[in-house]
């Protein structure tokens, strides 16, 4: 049992980031040490266990249309950087969502 908690034996562990918490998570919990992450993803995009219990799915429509209606408005986030809108206001805040560093 200790085994499975001392760092030196277990380098063989792989993490995946939640695209909601941004919190790391072990991928390849198996007997066979593959990684999974097909059952982990909601509309493309990578959702630990703890943020899909707690309204996951519905979290990542509201990103995925974000990113969407952000696509649809390139030219005027474009003509304008400094924007006040609602549209150049939600590009930002996803942008710095996904630059935000992995928490542990």
């Amino acid at each position: 049992m200790t085994e499975q908690w001392d760092p030196e034996v277990n380098k063989w562990k792989k993490y995946a980031k939640c695209s909601i918490c941004r919190r790391a998570f072990v991928v390849n919990n198996y007997p066979d040490r593959k990684v999974r992450v097909n059952q982990d993803k909601i509309g493309g995009k990578i959702v630990c266990p703890w943020c899909k219990d707690r309204d996951g799915k519905f979290i990542v429509q509201l990103m995925l249309a974000c990113e969407k209606w952000t696509l649809m408005m390139a030219p005027h986030i474009e003509e304008h950087p400094d924007c006040k809108c609602t549209v150049c206001q939600v590009s930002r805040i996803m942008k710095a969502h996904d630059e935000l560093p992995v928490r542990r």
